[in-house]
């Protein structure tokens, strides 16, 4: 009976140790792991980001604005063409009439010399039709619009990117929900503001993390 008694002891207290050391990794561990496996998802994120960046300035070269719309730009990056200019700076005389006079003035000749495949453009794995998908998800997509702002009485063309980092997270939640950012987003572009950075430019993965 004695031996019995012990016996359940040390059961009970293995158990114990068990549950204890379960507890100690969930507090310890658990946040390392999920920053782990965070970085790896922002990363390929980011660089997704970038490669939308990308195609929105090839597609504003040839159309001069940006587009919202998915079907477009992915159509655009996997069958269209970017033109190749020649810029040469050159100046020439003329007779102004203020000062009657002969004078010089400067200028760029741009000449058309040929077109280039914008998947040669931009190389290997740069594919339209993977643009709009959030890498390492269950097909979630980016979301992307544009238009155009006032600056000073100058209409400027703008996009933006983004994903939530619920979205870019969702396989996670059901095993680190509490670690996720409910707030956060990663974006490249603004439909506020003249510009084309991303809110990412400063992470471990430009750095070169891996």
């Amino acid at each position: 009976m004695k031996f019995k008694s012990i016996y359940f002891v040390n059961v009970a207290l293995i158990l114990i140790a068990a549950f204890l050391a379960f507890k100690i990794y969930r507090v310890v561990m658990e946040p390392i792991e999920f920053e782990r496996i965070k970085l790896k998802h922002m990363c390929a994120v980011t660089e997704r980001l970038e490669q939308i960046r990308e195609a929105e300035l090839a597609y504003k070269q040839e159309y001069g604005e940006f587009t919202g719309d998915w079907n477009v730009l992915t159509s655009f990056v996997d069958t269209g063409k970017v033109t190749i200019f020649e810029r040469k700076d050159s100046s020439f005389m003329y007779y102004d009439k203020r000062f009657q006079r002969e004078m010089n003035r400067d200028t760029v000749i741009t000449r058309v010399i040929g077109y280039q495949a914008v998947k040669d453009r931009y190389g290997e794995g740069f594919e339209g039709k993977m643009l709009q998908y959030v890498p390492m998800t269950d097909d979630a997509e980016f979301n992307l619009g544009a238009g155009k702002i006032d600056r000073n009485g100058v209409t400027v063309p703008v996009f933006e990117a983004s994903v939530s980092d619920v979205v870019m997270l969702g396989n996670l939640k059901r095993r680190f929900d509490q670690y996720i950012d409910k707030e956060h987003v990663y974006q490249v572009g603004s439909l506020t503001e003249a510009t084309i950075s991303g809110n990412y430019e400063n992470t471990k993965c430009k750095d070169g993390a891996n």
